[in-house]
Parts: C-alpha cells; structure tokens; sequence
C-alpha cells in the first residue's frame, strides 16, 4: 500500500479546496459526494474579494446588481462505501492492484472526510463480509488495516495477499439483503465492483436505481486484451482460463456493461487517486 502518495494527494487536495471553510470548491466536493449537499441560506451583496463563482448571475441580469449566495451546510451524513471483492482484483498493471487502488482510495476518502466532518462506512465483501463504522481520518486507516490484515487480505508487511483464497463467496442476493440495511435511509454510496456478470449487475443496478449512488470498475491493460502473450501467478486465479499457451480473464461482458451503463472507470495506470476527486468536481 503506497500511504505516502495518499497523503502526499490528500495535501494537494487539501491545498485548493480547503483554503476557506466557505470556500465553493469544498461546496461542491461536499454537494457531489453528499447529494443535496450545501442549503441556500440567504442573499448578500457582493463585495470585492467575494468568490465570484457564488454570484447569482440571473439575478445580477435582471435587477443590475451583484448577490451572491450563501449557503449553511447540511447535518454530516454518513457515506457507505462498498467493495465487492473477487478474485479478479488481484490483477493490476505496473505493480499496481486494483484492490489496492481502491483501498487506497477508501484511505483517501478517511482522510478527506476529517475535514468535511463527515464518516465512512466500508463493507468488503469476502468469505465473511467486513463491516466498518465509524471511518475517518488517521483512525479510519488504522481500522481498515488491521481488520484486512485479520482476514489475510493484507499481509503483516501491509501488502495485499496475492496467494489470498476466495472461498464461499456470497451470491449477489445474499449481498444485496446485506446491503439493504444500511442503503435504505438514502446513505451516499460509493459501490467498487468488477461488473462483470451481466445477471448480477443487473441486480446491483436495480437495487441500486432509487438510491444516490456512485458506481466505480479499476481498471488494466489486462482488461483490454483478450489474451496475454504471458502467465499470472496466484492461487486466486487458478480458476482461470488458458487459451493457446495465452492468459485469459473474459472481460468482454465488463466492458459492455461499462458502455451501457453509468460506471466510471478508473485506469490503475494513472494517477487513480486524482481521478476518484475529479468525479466529485
């Protein structure tokens, strides 16, 4: 796990959205991942030094004076983020994982939330589901750590397990009665998946339509081949197919799914952690 390029983005971040506590950008961050978001409160005259982004600019055509609006924050809510973790996560491109990008995205979002005020809620998916609460900030990380290290997803070094074993995965019904729970108060969703299954995206689709959610697929080179001049070690992927001396994951039906629907994908090859923000702004 690479925690020090998560801290060194964190401070980025923090450099251009938090500079003010009113600022409009931490508004929209907050707006984008919290759905309704900020509340407009009331008028004020505009004043030099103003963040002109908040200036009202119907109102500015048809009365021929500058307002902007002011806004109160929301009650902090809490954001549900879940992993449907499967043996195809194991796989990534130049040393990285695309379970370990979206852990250390999940470690990006403890960190963002200790300034936003808000929590997270993590709940992985594995032989027996992981379920975390409350997740913010250095804390948050700790939490995560420990528990993934208990379960033999990370190794005590803190890498992730490449020999970890799948077993008794839970059907995409038993996950959803899971999720029902914790989703149906209207909680923000951030949904990590490798949507692959046609049958059970469909199902996460549905169950998911009514509700404000994010859904998000990492993603490789190895995703975008039909086969690979190459092997891939791990007990993971011992279910895998081999075709003509060639490796083979079958992403075809993913990467369908990714055209008919709204999922972001997310290249491991890139800077992955800036690419998550992004979607917020």
């Amino acid at each position: 796990m690479n925690l020090e390029q998560v801290h060194k983005v964190v401070a980025g971040i923090k450099a251009n959205l938090f500079k003010r506590s009113n600022s409009y950008s931490i508004g929209k961050l907050k707006s984008n991942v919290r759905g309704t978001g900020l509340q407009f409160k009331d008028y004020q005259v505009y004043c030099p030094g103003d963040d002109i982004r908040f200036i009202d600019w119907k109102l500015l055509a048809r009365t021929g004076h500058a307002y902007i609006k002011l806004y109160e924050e929301e009650r902090n809510v809490e954001v549900v983020i879940v992993i449907d973790f499967v043996p195809s996560m194991l796989i990534g491109s130049k040393g990285v994982l695309k379970i370990q990008a979206i852990l250390e995205i999940c470690f990006l979002l403890c960190l963002l939330f200790k300034e936003t005020g808000d929590k997270a809620r993590l709940i992985l998916f594995c032989e027996n589901p992981l379920n975390l609460y409350p997740l913010r900030g250095e804390e948050g990380i700790s939490k995560i750590i420990v528990e993934l290290e208990k379960r033999d997803i990370l190794t005590q070094s803190g890498k992730i397990n490449l020999d970890y074993q799948f077993a008794n995965l839970p059907h995409t019904q038993e996950k959803m009665n899971y999720l029902y729970k914790y989703l149906k108060k209207n909680r923000e969703i951030i949904f990590f998946s490798e949507f692959d299954n046609e049958n059970d995206f469909s199902k996460i689709n549905e169950f998911l339509k009514n509700k404000r959610s994010h859904l998000f697929k990492l993603w490789s080179k190895i995703d975008d081949s039909k086969k690979l001049p190459f092997s891939i070690l791990g007990k993971a992927l011992k279910g895998a197919k081999f075709r003509d001396g060639y490796f083979s994951i079958g992403q075809a039906e993913g990467e369908k799914n990714l055209k008919l629907k709204k999922i972001t994908k997310i290249d491991v090859d890139e800077k992955y952690l800036e690419a998550f923000i992004k979607k917020f702004l």
